[in-house]
């Protein structure tokens, strides 16, 4: 038997590790190896799954010199077929009441309803803002028993009522939360005397709805924008985002800052948990320093901008002269709110608690310069059709207020479209997403003293504007700075949007991130590119001229013994395309992934057909790139005199197209 020292088994050890090491290697590098493979292999299917000739024209663009040096924000369709299957009307809203009507408050007056006077015994207890505390809860006052036949005078603007069983066994059976403006004669901010409003220092009210592109305030919101148009609101057309979510951007609107940095922008303010915000630059604050009383009212307590779910502390002082937010805290957290069907307080929609609040507070200072900032949230920041069930209430603020609107510049708004919904699928959600509500009222009388404001709004009405224009555009009113200022030829990141601007504007220059601009670009393209689409242009007329050759006694379109002579191309005179921003196909906002509908790329070209005809045509062609299908946008253009050679037909459209020839020829 042969007895190996330890000393012998030395070199086995040390191969048997290097095998080890070896195989471990190897393991490693097959590891590797699949692990490249794999993430090539979902980069690639990734790619292919943005139509290739997007990529191509992208890849274009990027190379060209020559494309347009203009943001192009699109024009939406709110009715666009691929995203009408989004849209559902909501069924309306009925707020049941759960408990009798015991108590009113009018005129400052708590009384109980007679019916319950000798039946019910009644308490109430006055609260506010827990100034130099929170602004996460309120500060109650002592019960006070409400005298039956007497009624008893509130001197704040919220109440807390409770009212109990006269009998042995004494049981609550009534609750309440009322509020109402006290008026004011000086601020509590400045603690100086309100001033008086005129043509030159009008008044200011923003109403805001949360998450409402323009499209979806016209689809949800029908009746409140025909009310907006019959007063003579201007929309801003091109009004683009600064930024993902409320906090930014209602903060670009009230300081004229960014709160939140991004790639390309360093935020401006503290962009931290667990601060408040009363040293911020508020625009309210400037129209406190002029003479203006102030108001700020916001639903949904757990989610307001400046209080988010606790994470943020919101104001240890009131920010304004009014303040909505004590009497949400104490109302939407109580029992009778949580048992409430969903948007109501018992029998009273929610919505309609903030919008009474409001015009009461513009009924009380009519007359007296006022700055109020409404913003609701709750009926749309979650749901992309459900702020339809308001629809009816807005449109009777609107008319019931209008007289106060005789000195007040309006300006109704959002923030940024919806964020969430199944609508974010499509190109169109997409850039609803980025593309919010924006519209401004100006008094006539205003108008009547400053002509230029209204010719320079209805002209920046057609550019983009931003979050960032609105805190620029407020400043100058505070100050009443109407001078017709032109800021034409100056490039600077926002612009009073009662003054002329440029036209050419990026969303560099405009302070919008990448992930968030809307521009579609524009490039010229060669005559070899453009052939597909200058065809499809072509076919779609000589089939309309073919359909007015078929003349019915019910529907005559040409004269008899007349036909539209078929057309044939000559050249192609010019050519372009338009193309979204690869970050709306593929989108950051929901994790990359591509859009399934709507990634479209739109050819504007320009034929000439030979003789007879000779005829030169614009118009725009659109190619759908996940099914290759093509279609004619828009009116289709004659850019050459035509004289008398469409005798023969009558509609106005195929006056500009059709060459009439003899049938017989």
């Amino acid at each position: 038997m042969m007895i190996l020292s330890k000393f012998s088994l030395i070199p086995l050890t040390v191969h048997n590790c290097f095998l080890h090491k070896r195989r471990t290697m190897i393991i490693l590098l097959f590891i590797v190896i699949i692990y490249i493979v794999y993430y090539a292999f979902n980069a690639i299917r990734a790619s292919k799954s943005v139509p290739l000739e997007f990529l191509k024209y992208q890849r274009l663009l990027k190379e060209n010199r020559l494309s347009r040096n203009i943001c192009s924000v699109p024009r939406l369709d709110p009715w666009d077929r691929t995203i009408l299957k989004y849209y559902v009307k909501p069924q309306p809203l009925h707020c049941k009441s759960l408990q009798n009507n015991v108590t009113a408050l009018q005129d400052g007056v708590l009384t109980v309803l007679p019916e319950y006077r000798d039946k019910l015994k009644c308490r109430c207890r006055t609260f506010e803002h827990n100034t130099g505390v929170s602004d996460s809860e309120v500060k109650y006052d002592d019960w006070v028993d409400v005298v039956s036949n007497e009624g008893l005078r509130i001197t704040k603007e919220f109440v807390e009522v409770e009212c109990y069983n006269n009998g042995l066994l004494s049981s609550k059976v009534y609750s309440y939360h009322w509020n109402q403006i006290i008026k004011r004669n000086t601020s509590i901010i400045t603690k100086r005397p309100f001033r008086a409003s005129s043509i030159s220092r009008p008044s200011v009210l923003m109403f805001g709805v949360d998450s409402m592109s323009r499209s979806n305030f016209i689809r949800t919101l029908p009746k409140t924008y025909a009310q907006l148009q019959k007063l003579g609101f201007v929309d801003l057309l091109g009004h683009v985002k600064v930024g993902d979510n409320t906090f930014v951007n209602l903060g670009a609107m009230l300081t004229g800052k960014r709160s939140t940095a991004t790639r390309e922008f360093k935020n401006e303010l503290p962009d931290e948990w667990n601060i408040y915000f009363d040293d911020w630059p508020f625009v309210w604050k400037l129209f406190s320093d002029e003479g203006y009383v102030t108001f700020f009212a916001e639903d949904r307590p757990d989610i307001g901008t400046f209080n988010y779910f606790g994470w943020l502390c919101g104001f240890k002082f009131p920010p304004t002269d009014h303040y909505f937010r004590p009497y949400w805290l104490a109302s939407y957290w109580s029992l009778l709110f949580r048992r409430s069907t969903p948007g109501c307080y018992s029998g009273t929609p929610a919505h309609s608690l903030q919008l009474n609040y409001l015009s009461e507070f513009l009924t009380k200072y009519a007359g007296t310069r006022s700055f109020a900032l409404h913003w609701t949230q709750d009926l749309s920041h979650d749901y992309l059709n459900a702020i339809n069930v308001a629809d009816e209430d807005y449109e009777r603020f609107f008319i019931e207020n209008s007289s106060s609107f005789n000195n007040t510049i309006v300006i109704v708004f959002s923030d940024h479209g919806h964020r969430y919904d199944a609508i974010r699928e499509t190109i169109i959600g997409r850039l609803e997403a980025r593309l919010p509500f924006a519209s401004i009222l100006l008094p006539k009388e205003f108008v009547m003293k400053y002509p230029h404001t209204l010719i320079a709004l209805r002209e920046n009405s057609e550019k983009m504007t931003t979050q960032f224009d609105f805190y620029t555009t407020l400043t100058n009113i505070a100050l009443g700075h109407f001078t017709n200022a032109d800021s034409s030829n100056e490039i600077r990141r926002a612009y009073n949007l009662l003054d002329a601007t440029p036209m050419m504007r990026q969303c560099f220059e405009a302070n919008i991130p990448e992930d968030y601009c809307p521009c579609f670009h524009e490039m010229q393209l060669n005559v070899k590119e453009s052939e597909e689409a200058a065809n499809e242009l072509l076919n779609f007329i000589n089939a309309r001229l073919e359909q007015s050759n078929e003349n019915t006694q019910a529907a005559p379109h040409i004269k008899d013994g007349f036909v539209c002579s078929k057309l044939v191309l000559q050249t192609i005179e010019y050519a372009s395309i338009r193309i979204p921003p690869v970050k709306l196909v593929r989108d950051p906002q929901v994790a990359g992934k591509v859009a399934s509908k709507g990634v479209e790329i739109s050819y504007r070209v320009v034929i000439r057909v030979k003789p007879p005809s000779k005829a030169l045509f614009e118009g725009v062609v659109v190619k759908d790139l996940m099914n290759n299908v093509w279609k004619v946008s828009g009116e289709i253009e004659r850019n050459n005199k035509y004289g008398n050679t469409s005798h023969c037909v009558f509609d106005p459209l195929l006056k500009k197209l059709c060459h009439c020839i003899s049938a017989s020829a």
